[in-house]
């Protein structure tokens, strides 16, 4: 249902803030990882996924253990997706060095730097943070990331989010140079807990649909 960077969450090694889990003030000029992706094993998040208005899915994230692979340490998140068709399972590992968050999958031979979509802790507001292009023959995708917003509010069914950082991902699709879908998603992480909600508009044609993941419980350790 969702671009691959949204499985992107909550990670990271060296986040430790001895107990303290004020959120960062939003006066300060930076946010940083641990700010956006608190880390301790045994944090859970729970979502649901609506399609114009219709409940579709719902989502449990775990972090269930801290481990080292490829002699770094992280923390292993699985990620259940319970779906009309059934369950389906990931599993991926987070690590954070010097405000860098990384991600594998397990069996990739090296970690995957994912700054470059969040655009923290430099990027300001309107900035485009992240471009790709997308071709194999006549498809293509094209994709461009922006920082949307560093301090929005939110009302979500598990609470009223202040000081929320919000990635707006514009998406083209097609065949032989048409474009044939237009995605746009807005995507919120809520300092100290992070990941929150998701709303993706696809267009197609004269065809539009609405799809929101919501959070409906959390528990950070």
């Amino acid at each position: 249902m969702r671009p691959f960077f949204l499985l992107i969450v909550l990670l990271l090694s060296g986040c430790d803030n001895n107990g303290d889990d004020t959120p960062t003030d939003p006066g300060e000029s930076t946010l940083s990882a641990c700010d956006l992706f608190p880390l301790t094993v045994g944090n859970r998040w729970t979502y649901i996924g609506m399609k114009n208005g219709e409940m579709e899915a719902e989502e449990i994230r775990e972090i269930v253990c801290d481990t080292t692979l490829l002699n770094r340490k992280c923390y292993r998140m699985e990620y259940d997706f319970h779906l009309a068709s059934g369950l389906v399972e990931l599993t991926k590992y987070y690590s954070y060095q010097s405000d860098t968050i990384f991600w594998n999958h397990g069996h990739e031979n090296s970690w995957f730097k994912m700054n470059e979509f969040l655009g923290f802790p430099e990027a300001n507001e309107g900035d485009t943070i992240h471009q790709s292009e997308y071709r194999d023959h006549d498809y293509f995708e094209n994709s461009v990331y922006i920082v949307h917003q560093k301090y929005a509010s939110i009302n979500l069914e598990a609470g009223v989010f202040d000081s929320c950082y919000v990635v707006k991902i514009e998406r083209i699709k097609g065949a032989n140079s048409n474009i044939e879908n237009r995605d746009v998603f807005y995507d919120y992480y809520a300092i100290g807990i992070g990941f929150i909600y998701e709303e993706w508009t696809r267009t197609s044609g004269d065809v539009q649909d609405v799809e929101e993941w919501e959070l409906q419980t959390y528990d950070i350790r």
